[in-house]
């Protein structure tokens, strides 16, 4: 090859390689950190996008949503303390940390369910009452009257129909000996026996009074110098200690136009809101032996009348 034709071959290949990369740009597009890029020449165009930083949480430092690159450190969590269903808990990302607490549970009374004493969440139903276990019910109502069936008192295989009627009931505060939390509750009542048999026979008036949810509760006390019988009420998981009983004015009239009238005022001390005193009017001549209750003795014929009313 002449001297001439080399060097024309060496001039045209070197104008090649300078100008190939005018010919057509590769781009790659502009990124967080690095502009518009010409992948053959590393030619750039404009300016990198810039990072879209998302906040740091819990678990993750400030982290930029587009290429993932983090700065810093996760926040710290922020705690809220264990209860007794649920365990330590980050209020802002919901890790937990532990186990829940676990509830403490209070046994179920006549007022109240199963029910935590921390949180009070409750489980299952109050105890059943007495009285709808052995199905008996309150049957009396004030200003009502109603037949009293009673033995005579010569003759217990006889009886007597009598009238019995409540009335006046009333409700007062008054200071007690025992403290706070207790009220009287007072009601008159008055039986008109008039019938041939009481003429006859004589008549008996039997009494006692009830405690509608746990008839096998009481433990009473008979006090001479007051005249009364003592309780203890266990109303709403407390017991109250200084609950009575008593009758005023207990005794027969003399026979009038055929009519003979036992008349008395009932007083109790319970609980305020208790509605589980009941008096209880039945047959003098069923027996009632130690060991049993009122719902061993109580027949169709007995009247049960509630010592609290609606207002």
């Amino acid at each position: 090859m002449s001297k001439k034709l080399f060097l024309f071959c060496m001039t045209m290949g070197a104008g090649v390689l300078l100008t190939g990369c005018h010919m057509k740009h590769e781009w790659k597009e502009a990124a967080c950190t690095d502009p518009r890029t010409c992948i053959v020449g590393n030619e750039t165009e404009g300016e990198p996008l810039g990072h879209v930083w998302l906040e740091a949480t819990c678990k993750a430092p400030r982290t930029c949503e587009v290429c993932g690159e983090t700065t810093g450190e996760p926040v710290a969590h922020t705690w809220e303390e264990a209860d007794c269903a649920t365990p330590r808990t980050c209020a802002v990302c919901g890790e937990t940390d532990g186990d829940a607490l676990g509830h403490t549970w209070q046994e179920a009374d006549y007022q109240n369910p199963e029910t935590c004493m921390v949180c009070g969440e409750t489980r299952g139903e109050p105890l059943t009452s007495s009285f709808e276990e052995h199905g008996l019910s309150v049957n009396a109502w004030l200003g009502e009257t109603y037949d009293y069936v009673t033995a005579c008192a010569a003759d217990h295989s006889m009886t007597t129909v009598a009238k019995l009627t409540f009335s006046d009931y009333r409700e007062f505060e008054t200071k007690l000996e025992a403290g706070e939390g207790y009220e009287w509750r007072a009601v008159h009542i008055k039986i008109e026996f008039s019938d041939d048999n009481a003429q006859n026979y004589g008549m008996g008036v039997r009494y006692s009074y009830e405690n509608y949810y746990d008839a096998e509760a009481w433990r009473e006390v008979y006090d001479v110098e007051d005249n009364a019988k003592s309780y203890t009420i266990h109303f709403n998981r407390t017991d109250y200690t200084e609950c009575k009983c008593m009758f005023s004015g207990l005794g027969y009239g003399e026979w009038i136009d055929g009519v003979k009238t036992w008349e008395a005022d009932a007083f109790v001390v319970v609980p305020k809101g208790y509605d589980g005193m009941v008096i209880c009017f039945r047959n003098a001549g069923a027996a009632w032996e130690e060991g049993m209750y009122i719902y061993d003795v109580a027949d169709e014929n007995t009247l049960f009348f509630q010592m609290k009313q609606d207002s």
